[in-house]
């Protein structure tokens, strides 16, 4: 018997018994507790935290090339076309582990290393932790030129153009990124580590919007036009139940 698709995105019975099936207790909690513990409306929501995830996926996928094609070409310009190599990379572990877990993959598909496979096989935690770096020499230097509009960005958002400031954009884009990547919700927003403040996920998008204008802003124009997470947030499934009522 086929089924006919429910009113207003409403799931049927049978489905909603499948999604319940196919998701761990400890997972279904948040979108329990959000829906007031109704199976139908948490599985709903459960479904838009995942089309929100990939949209916000899609968006972060557009400014994580950005960004490190955006570092890459100064650091090949200040450093040359074997920038990888240089030992300002050296001074620090976690960059030097990434860059060599690069190079061993790119040995063992038997493709010559270039500055462009290695500025595509680099992790974005590598390109992120190159903002972080303690020592400011390599921002000062040639990093802080990745970033043309980051004096007026800064500006705008009454905060010093600096690259702890840069760091901090780069690094919420890394963890909302790594969040919807693995499937974990952004629901009640996402904690960022080391710190016990949780973001909306609304935060977490405003920073790569911001990442992006700051790189290049006729890209976060075109971004911004054409993503669609924010009427994918405002959709955000809700009760259909009056107070005190039936279904």
């Amino acid at each position: 018997m086929i089924s006919l698709p429910q009113p207003s995105g409403h799931i049927n019975p049978r489905h909603v018994a499948a999604l319940r099936r196919s998701i761990s207790t400890d997972r279904f909690v948040p979108f329990a507790v959000s829906s007031g513990q109704d199976a139908e409306l948490a599985c709903r929501l459960y479904v838009w935290d995942g089309d929100l995830e990939a949209a916000i996926l899609r968006d972060i996928a557009v400014v994580e090339v950005a960004l490190r094609n955006a570092l890459s070409r100064q650091l090949e310009a200040a450093l040359g076309p074997q920038w990888y190599g240089d030992r300002a990379l050296h001074r620090d572990r976690r960059l030097e582990a990434m860059r060599d877990r690069a190079e061993d993959e790119l040995h063992r598909s038997g493709k010559a290393i270039t500055s462009g496979r290695m500025t595509a096989q680099l992790t974005l935690g590598f390109w992120v932790g190159l903002l972080d770096l303690r020592s400011d020499a390599l921002w000062r230097q040639t990093l802080h030129q990745a970033f043309p509009g980051g004096r007026y960005e800064a500006r705008q958002s009454g905060q010093r153009y600096s690259r702890a400031w840069v760091h901090e954009q780069a690094r919420t884009t890394q963890v909302l990124r790594n969040r919807c990547a693995h499937h974990e919700t952004v629901l009640n927003g996402f904690p960022l580590p080391g710190q016990l403040k949780r973001l909306a996920v609304s935060d977490g998008m405003d920073a790569y919007m911001l990442l992006c204008r700051m790189i290049d802003r006729d890209l976060a124009d075109w971004l911004q036009q054409t993503t669609s997470t924010n009427s994918i947030l405002a959709a955000r499934p809700q009760s259909t139940q009056k107070a005190g009522g039936c279904p």
